[in-house]
């Protein structure tokens, strides 16, 4: 009688990942993507501050209309977030606008100076006979000159005694300031207002030469009063 032999074969199964149906990804680190995200690939507020480096957005990294307000968080972007040129813009905007009157009395004329880093806008001005002390007066002249304002007041033909001064010229200023976001003061130029850069103007130059326009102006309008007091006097 025969035996039958029977052999067994333990056979060990190794599940691989890619028989197991289950799948594993690497990071990639060399990809190389200029200019392939544009705003429609942004979700509404995904990009936080902490996702720009300070300093690096500048005005001219932005194409037109390539950011809405829906792909920016709320109080995302801060002013250091800004390129250095943008900052200096921002910082030398005009934050804050003042004016302020200067009013000079004088015989026969005027002159009202506007304070430093201010320039005159408008000039507004009267003649009084200073109830009766002074002769009564005619505006002749009345204007802007340089840092300030000048007016000048004939005396009345028909009234005119030249025992009485000259009529009370009255002279008021209109002056115009203004100060920078970063809290420096703009300064007057021929211009209008500009930052105050006294690296690249003379400052001080151009302020005496103003100053000297307004004293040349005053002494025109003088010789023009001195002149029509000697046709009265005939």
């Amino acid at each position: 009688m025969k035996r039958l032999q029977v052999s067994l074969v333990v056979c060990s199964v190794i599940a691989l990942p890619w028989l197991s149906g289950t799948s594993f990804a690497q990071v990639a680190t060399d990809v190389v993507c200029t200019q392939c995200i544009s705003s429609s690939d942004l979700a509404n507020d995904s990009i936080g501050s902490a996702k720009i480096k300070d300093g690096t957005l500048a005005s001219n990294d932005l194409a037109a209309n390539a950011v809405k307000a829906a792909n920016i968080n709320n109080g995302a972007v801060t002013f250091n977030k800004l390129g250095a040129a943008v900052r200096d813009q921002l910082d030398g905007a005009i934050a804050d606008v003042n004016f302020e009157f200067v009013y000079v009395p004088e015989e026969g004329v005027a002159s009202a100076a506007c304070p430093a880093e201010t320039f005159a806008v408008s000039a507004s001005c009267a003649c009084n006979n200073n109830e009766g002390a002074n002769n009564f007066g005619v505006l002749f002249f009345c204007a802007t000159a340089g840092d300030g304002v000048v007016a000048g007041c004939f005396p009345n033909a028909l009234t005119y005694d030249p025992q009485l001064p000259d009529p009370i010229a009255q002279a008021q200023a209109t002056c115009m300031g203004a100060t920078a976001s970063d809290g420096t003061p703009w300064v007057p130029f021929p211009a209008g207002l500009a930052p105050n850069d006294h690296a690249s103007v003379n400052e001080p130059q151009w302020r005496n030469e103003q100053k000297q326009n307004r004293e040349a102006t005053v002494a025109s309008q003088r010789n023009q009063l001195a002149a029509f007091k000697q046709q009265i006097r005939k």
